[in-house]
């Protein structure tokens, strides 16, 4: 994938032409909920100084259990990109019990934004968001 394409989904994102949910696939199979798959939903880029914000989701190949006990395979969160620190955070999560975003829900407002933390998946969305968001700066 193209950083320039993303680049330009989110800028188009951004200018409000875009009404409808329209994910971009990061990594993985969007039709194939046994892979791991990352996409960003372009039409609810934010951009606010060197922070953007809009939404992230996740489906894993795999249920992870939280330290709580809580079992989820797939989330969907509102996110900050940070391109002066290099951070991506997530400002809240709605974590689902089944792939591809089904089941009850359970939502998470970080009180101090959590670092985005992908053990396992490959190659690393948090860099393919950096790159396209941030531009030249992220590729130090």
């Amino acid at each position: 994938m193209s950083a320039r394409i993303l680049a330009f989904l989110l800028l188009f994102g951004s200018c409000g032409l875009a009404q409808a949910v329209e994910w971009f696939t990061l990594i993985g199979d969007k039709n194939d909920p046994a892979v791991d798959t990352a996409q960003l939903d372009s039409s609810t880029l934010v951009r606010k100084g060197d922070r953007l914000m809009l939404r992230f989701r996740v489906n894993l190949a795999q249920a992870r259990k939280l330290d709580g006990g809580e079992v989820y395979q797939s989330y969907v969160s509102h996110i900050t990109v940070d391109c002066a620190s290099q951070s991506v955070f997530h400002d809240s999560q709605e974590r689902f019990p089944e792939p591809f975003w089904q089941g009850e829900s359970r939502t998470e407002t970080f009180v101090q934004p959590k670092p985005m933390a992908f053990g396992g998946l490959s190659p690393d969305p948090k860099r393919r968001i950096l790159n396209a968001a941030c531009g030249p700066r992220s590729r130090h």
